[in-house]
């Protein structure tokens, strides 16, 4: 694998940061210049074949507007495939496991608050940095998401963190 360079990637391609869509600029193979890049990949990202290796879009988007591919890139809304420059943004491992989707199987419609049906409560608990912490239970579960999203803020999670279902 070679390395891709901006410049390598800008006689390639044209990112339109506006709408998150790449634009092949020159013909090769079976495509054409002016047609979309991208096909979906299996976890709902967008993949472009550039040289003969394949790249997660939303991380192109860095290389061709900063002229370098952070270690992490988020989807601030959490759409895998929204590759728009304002959705788009730098992150580390931590931050980014900051602003994860809630669970499918979520009840609550908080990540970290769970019911216990032993102690028929609401169990609040948050992860950092890999240890998790018991925040408590509550009998309320307004309570208890009240608290889970003080620790949130507390802790530097990201506002979208646990908001939205995949």
């Amino acid at each position: 694998m070679t390395v891709l360079t901006q410049s390598r990637l800008k006689e390639l391609l044209i990112y339109l940061p506006k709408q998150g869509l790449f634009v092949w600029r020159v013909s090769r193979g079976t495509v054409r210049a002016g047609s979309l890049a991208g096909t979906p990949h299996s976890e709902g990202y967008i993949q472009i074949q550039v040289d003969g290796d394949l790249y997660l879009a939303h991380r192109l988007a860095f290389l061709f507007m900063k002229g370098a591919m952070p270690i992490e890139v988020d989807h601030e809304n959490h759409v895998r495939n929204d590759n728009r420059w304002v959705n788009l943004w730098a992150a580390c491992r931590l931050t980014n496991m900051q602003n994860t989707s809630m669970r499918a199987d979520n009840s609550s419609g908080k990540t970290g608050v769970s019911w216990d049906k032993r102690r028929r409560a609401w169990q609040i608990r948050i992860q950092i940095d890999g240890v998790e912490t018991q925040l408590g239970y509550s009998d309320s579960l307004e309570e208890a998401i009240a608290i889970r999203e003080a620790a949130d803020l507390l802790s530097g999670f990201h506002a979208n963190h646990g908001n939205a279902k995949p």
